[in-house]
C-alpha cells in the first residue's frame, strides 16, 4: 500500500492527523510513525503537507499490515467531527465540503449521490487507499444507520491503478 498525492502543494489539517496518531492503540507505533515522519507535538489547527499523513499511514501500514490499518479507519470513522443535527443522509450531501475543511487539495473530490431513500453512491478520488476511504465511511454510516453495509462497485479502482473507486453504502 503506498499513498500518493498527485498534488505536492496539498496540505492537510492537524486535527485529522491527531486523531490518525491517537488511533494508533500503541504508544510505541505511535512514536515509530511520528518519528518516521518526523512530527512531534501535533497541533490540531495547523496545517501540515498532506505527504507527511500519507507517509504516516504508509508507515503504519508498514508495521501493522492492512488488518491493522483498517482497524485505525474504523476509529477515524467513529471519531470524524460532524456537524450538529444531521442525518445520514444530510452528512453525506457535504461529505465533499468537509473533506475539503480538513484538506486542502484541490485534486481530490468525494462525489456523493443519494440514489435512493436508502442508498448512497460515493465515487472517491482522494488520495488514501480504498480500503481506508471505505472503512472511513462506513463507520460514519453506522454512526446513523448500524445496519449501514459498503460495497466497493465497478471496474475502476485505485488499489488497481484507476483513478478513483465507487462505492455504495445502504441500509
Amino acid at each position: 500500500m503506498i499513498c500518493n498525492s498527485n498534488n505536492p502543494d496539498a496540505k492537510i489539517k492537524g486535527d485529522v492527523i491527531a486523531v490518525f496518531a491517537e488511533s494508533l492503540a500503541v504508544d510505541e507505533i505511535a512514536r515509530i510513525v511520528l518519528e518516521d515522519v518526523k512530527l512531534g507535538v501535533i497541533d490540531p489547527e495547523k496545517w501540515y503537507p498532506m505527504d507527511v499523513y500519507l507517509r504516516m499511514i504508509n508507515k503504519t501500514y508498514e508495521l501493522i499490515k492492512e488488518d491493522g490499518v483498517r482497524k485505525i479507519a474504523e476509529t477515524v470513522g467513529h471519531r470524524a467531527p460532524l456537524p450538529p443535527d444531521v442525518d445520514i443522509v444530510q452528512l453525506f450531501s457535504i461529505l465533499n465540503e468537509k473533506y475539503h475543511e480538513h484538506h486542502c487539495d484541490d485534486n481530490s473530490t468525494i462525489d456523493v449521490d443519494i440514489t435512493s431513500p436508502n442508498l448512497i453512491t460515493i465515487e472517491s478520488d482522494t488520495p488514501y487507499p480504498c480500503e481506508f476511504d471505505k472503512t472511513v465511511y462506513l463507520e460514519m454510516a453506522k454512526r446513523f444507520q448500524k445496519s449501514a453495509a459498503i460495497y466497493e462497485i465497478g471496474n475502476e479502482c485505485r488499489k488497481t491503478g484507476g483513478k478513483k473507486c465507487i462505492y455504495k453504502i445502504t441500509w
